[in-house]
């Protein structure tokens, strides 16, 4: 693929996370790495993580340009250090940042999304919702899959089920959605395992978690590892499960595409963006309906195996890195002044 920008050589990188295993942080890590076999080099500073100094000071001002992600919590960390931004300047959003930090009384926000040269975001939803806030096009760019140190081995229904639930332990998560329907299936297969893998966010949420896990055998709650072991989590599971009330587009499900593992996810927008019914997985919005999706996915193994293969073909079709990175690449060429 031919290089796209000669002047943008240095991008400084905004993430709210780069330390903690959270979606901010792996999104991070696969956009700076793709632009770095590119041949640009990119200066990380993790907002909520890390100390603001003048060697950071002295990187923003030698940068072409930068990208912000996660506009909501950049501009709350921005309040106490009141950086001024003179280089062409991207936004990236999430979906939190669309869902529920985005309404007309938040003029700081508004303004802040006027002046920016471009603003990407992962769904057709989340341009929808943006483009009534910002002067300049909002541009899709499909969130990709990048999972270091990969060797693909496709899930299958051998064994005991085993059902993976990877989400960080807050409310939006919604993770205790899933437990009535479970339940019901653990009655049906005796031997099913049930993960929770994730950080450790809200106290009442992780208290929760680990009552549920110490008087049902069945589950478990693990701590999350770090991206290059994720293909080792994904692999044992027979289904990934996404409960989450709200998403941007959540690597999750794209990752376990992926590596082959049938997702049921619940149907909200973001989810939507990746998954189609009865397509390349299975969507639900009642307890009852994720029950269903669950038994036909144990049940039917040829529609499971479609799933495998429609889930995987999909990801490779639509969300591969290259692509991903070509099209931010694009946006700094449009960027350039």
């Amino acid at each position: 693929m031919e290089e796209v920008t000669k002047s943008i050589k240095h991008v400084f990188f905004f993430t709210p996370y780069w330390t903690e295993k959270r979606g901010n942080a792996t999104t991070a890590k696969r956009i700076t790495t793709g632009l770095k076999e590119k041949g640009i080099y990119v200066h990380v500073f993790a907002y909520d993580e890390e100390t603001w100094t003048t060697a950071h000071a002295r990187k923003l001002q030698q940068c072409d340009l930068v990208h912000i992600l996660h506009f909501s919590r950049f501009l709350r960390w921005n309040k106490t250090v009141k950086l001024v931004i003179e280089q062409p300047l991207i936004v990236t959003s999430g979906g939190t940042d669309v869902n529920a930090h985005l309404d007309v009384k938040h003029t700081e926000t508004i303004a802040f999304l006027q002046q920016a040269d471009a603003v990407t975001v992962f769904t057709e939803d989340a341009k929808q919702k943006l483009e009534a806030y910002s002067k300049r096009k909002v541009s899709v760019i499909p969130q990709s899959v990048w999972l270091p140190h990969c060797g693909l081995k496709q899930a299958g229904q051998e064994g005991d089920p085993h059902v993976l639930l990877p989400a960080g332990l807050r409310q939006v998560k919604d993770v205790f959605f899933a437990l009535s329907s479970l339940k019901k299936l653990h009655s049906l297969y005796p031997s099913l395992m049930f993960t929770i893998i994730g950080e450790p966010l809200e106290a009442d949420i992780v208290d929760k978690v680990k009552e549920i896990e110490a008087t049902n055998p069945w589950v478990t709650y693990k701590k999350p590892v770090p991206l290059e072991e994720m293909a080792l989590v994904y692999e044992p599971a027979t289904i990934v499960l996404n409960t989450s009330i709200s998403e941007g587009q959540t690597s999750v499900l794209l990752e376990a595409m992926y590596m082959g593992v049938p997702v049921i996810a619940r149907k909200i927008p973001g989810n939507e963006s990746i998954v189609t019914h009865h397509q390349n997985g299975w969507l639900f919005q009642t307890e009852e309906e994720l029950y269903h999706c669950m038994l036909e996915a144990l049940r039917k193994p040829v529609l499971y195996k479609k799933m495998q293969v429609a889930g995987s073909e999909y990801i490779n079709k639509n969300h591969a890195l290259e692509q991903e990175i070509f099209a931010y690449m694009t946006i700094y060429k449009q960027a350039e002044r």
